[in-house]
């Protein structure tokens, strides 16, 4: 456990961390801590969400604060929290069920521990490189390859992530489902 004179650091530094999708933790190399990071839901849910803020991206921000305004959500901003909503849950979803239906690192967890576990790795596989997962070298290959596809993508255009980000996941993607239509240009929407 950290020494209560040290708590506000951790928790300022862990924040701001999370926010900019850095992956550092102060943590590694506790005996209290073996995978580095908390692994309690209350720390993962607030390290997670600061995950998904950071990688949303100032335009989506700024769409956001100034969409009150009669021109609404602009298309990046739509793209971007779609795309990145259907990341998370692809993430999750793969992860419950590689890790815990197939016997994997997720098995013996009380339920609370594995959803929200599962949840806080695929948000941060994206950018931010937290290891929540106990044993993560002993993980399925098949969460691997989806953890590593994660990574690839990235966040949205203009954030802290990285990775090719979500823009030019949803452009590449929706140039293969216009192609497939037959269209000669890139349709997203009636755009």
């Amino acid at each position: 456990i950290v020494p209560a004179e040290q708590a506000p650091l951790y928790a300022i530094f862990h924040a701001i961390m999370s926010f900019c999708n850095a992956g550092f933790d102060l943590f590694a190399g506790l005996p209290q801590y073996p995978n580095g990071i908390p692994s309690d839901p209350i720390s993962l849910l607030i390290m997670g969400f600061l995950i998904i803020l950071g990688g949303l991206g100032i335009p989506v921000y700024m769409n956001l604060i100034y969409s009150r305004n009669k021109r609404g959500l602009t298309l990046h901003t739509k793209v971007t929290l779609v795309i990145a909503l259907v990341l998370i849950l692809v993430g999750w979803a793969g992860l419950l069920a590689a890790e815990y239906w197939h016997n994997g690192v997720l098995a013996g967890m009380p339920p609370v521990d594995r959803i929200v576990n599962a949840w806080f790795q695929s948000v941060s596989a994206r950018t931010a490189g937290f290891a929540s997962l106990p044993g993560f070298s002993q993980m399925q290959f098949s969460s691997i390859l989806l953890i590593t596809i994660l990574m690839m993508i990235g966040a949205g255009p203009a954030s802290t992530g990285g990775g090719i980000t979500t823009g030019t996941f949803a452009v590449l993607l929706f140039a293969v489902f216009s192609y497939a239509r037959g269209y000669d240009h890139i349709r997203i929407g009636k755009r």
